[in-house]
């Protein structure tokens, strides 16, 4: 007799756009602590994040590299009672010359519980570190922290250099979708995010 412990509820169609989508990452990503998000709200039906709310007088960082750098994925985790959770694993790659460069990038790995928005070279922000399955829209879960990582200068004038930094956490979710309910189109999402790092 089977034990309907936990239900399929959904079927999956072959999406031409996802399948078509282009690989990788913008130079450019976005970064929030969790504790500095006071909310945010999630369309019911699509799952897309659509507006985040800071924190009075917190804001967004920029992180910026080069173009085609950066990148991601997630490892399914099973537990030995059968719960599903995600590996959340970004990289993103960063260059430094200078001592206060480098001082910002310690400041980085330093920062603990990390969300990040990932512009998709397939043209629309990721949300990594944020768990919708815990916590509340009010009460944000989640976040992101360092795993690991190494900065080079390389041995030729040819070999790559900077920083790799490996970050991760463990949700019940992989990354969702953010998309204002107005948005025209990626420029929408830019903005909005640029906007939470004037403060």
């Amino acid at each position: 007799m089977a034990i309907g412990c936990s239900n399929l509820t959904a079927g999956l169609d072959y999406n031409c756009d996802a399948g078509k989508l282009a690989a990788g990452y913008n130079k450019r990503v976005y970064i929030m602590q969790l504790a500095d998000i006071a909310s945010y709200t999630m369309d019911g039906t699509s799952k897309v994040i659509q507006t985040i709310v800071a924190e009075t007088g917190k804001k967004a960082y920029n992180f910026v590299g080069k173009p085609l750098q950066n990148s991601a994925s997630a490892e399914i985790v099973v537990s030995e009672s059968g719960s599903i959770g995600f590996k959340q694993m970004p990289v993103i790659k960063l260059y430094t010359r200078t001592s206060l460069e480098n001082f910002k990038v310690e400041n980085l790995l330093k920062a603990e519980d990390l969300v990040f928005f990932m512009q998709s070279n397939g043209g629309f922000i990721q949300v990594w570190g944020l768990d919708v399955t815990s916590g509340t829209i009010a009460d944000p879960d989640g976040g992101l922290n360092i795993e690991s990582g190494t900065w080079t200068g390389g041995a030729t004038k040819s070999d790559a250099t900077g920083w790799i930094l490996n970050f991760s956490s463990e949700l019940n979710n992989i990354w969702r979708e953010f998309k204002t309910a107005s948005s025209t189109g990626l420029a929408s999402e830019i903005t909005y995010l640029d906007a939470l790092v004037t403060g």
